[in-house]
Order: C-alpha cells, then sequence, then structure tokens
C-alpha cells in the first residue's frame, strides 16, 4: 500500500507531458485534430476579417456615409481630451447627424490610434449639397473628394480615419 501511494503522490514526473509552444503548463496531451482545426479556423476567419477590413478602408472614400464625419468627430474629441463629450454639445456643423449620445466603448478603444495621428491640421470635408436632394442630380456622394489630402500617404484626419 505504501508503493501505491508513493506512485500516486510522487510518480507524476514520470508520465509523459506535452508543453504546447503558447502555453507556460506543461499539458498531458497534445491538442487533438479536431481542437487544432477549429484554432486555425477562427486564426483564419481573425485575418480574413482583417484582410477585408483593410481592403474596405483603402477602397472606399472617407466620409461616404452620412454620419461618418459625426463618428470620427466623436472619436477626436474623446482622443483629444481624454473623456466623453458632452451630451448637450453638437459635435458637428457640417452635418446634420450627431453622434456625440453614442455608447462609449468603440469610441474610447477607436481613440487610442486616433491620439498617435495627430490630427490638429484644422481638415473639413467639404460637403457635397446635392447628396441628400433624392434624385442624384448632384452626385450622391456626402463629401466633394480632393485626391491630393485623401490620396495615399494619409496624413491628419484622413490617416487618423484609417487608424481607427
Amino acid at each position: 500500500m505504501t508503493d501505491r501511494i508513493r506512485t500516486a503522490t510522487w510518480g507524476w514526473w514520470k508520465r509523459p507531458r506535452f508543453r504546447h509552444p503558447l502555453s507556460s503548463t506543461p499539458q498531458a496531451h497534445p491538442p487533438s485534430a479536431e481542437v487544432r482545426f477549429w484554432r486555425r479556423l477562427a486564426l483564419a476567419a481573425v485575418g480574413l476579417h482583417f484582410l477585408l477590413a483593410l481592403l474596405f478602408s483603402a477602397l472606399i472614400p472617407p466620409w461616404e456615409a452620412h454620419d461618418e464625419w459625426a463618428h470620427y468627430k466623436y472619436v477626436e474629441y474623446v482622443a483629444r481630451y481624454g473623456r466623453l463629450p458632452p451630451q448637450d454639445r453638437r459635435l458637428t456643423t457640417e452635418y446634420t447627424y450627431d453622434e456625440a449620445t453614442q455608447p462609449p466603448l468603440y469610441y474610447v478603444l477607436a481613440a487610442i490610434p486616433v491620439r498617435l495621428a495627430v490630427p490638429k491640421d484644422g481638415y473639413r470635408p467639404t460637403v457635397n449639397p446635392y447628396a441628400t436632394r433624392g434624385d442624384g442630380a448632384g452626385g450622391v456622394n456626402m463629401a466633394i473628394h480632393d485626391p491630393k489630402v485623401e490620396g495615399f500617404p494619409w496624413r491628419g484626419p484622413i490617416l487618423a480615419l484609417h487608424l481607427a
């Protein structure tokens, strides 16, 4: 009986152990093929999402969504002042939409790269006055684009927009 207790309590180091390269603790068995498959699938999905987000950011001109400038101004306010904007203050005057009352988590996270880009050049998009007419006679783009300002390499607010 003493040998059985000794083996049960002191024989743990004799069992073969597998140490996963990303884990600091040894595991009794390596991950199964099914676990490896799902990990690879999850990693591929995250990579594909990241690639599509980069393509979307690079191909779609800035300020095309009707409220994109308002979302950007919210993020810029958080990045610049380190706090949420007041609820009773409009952040934009260029468009009729304002986003100062949105839930803050996305804006706080997006403010981190925007703060690194330091967008302080006073850029404002040129609003297309015909965009919301409904008949498309003056164009359907929300902003009038300037390739010199918005083209690559990005600077100022355009860089901050792409980073966020």
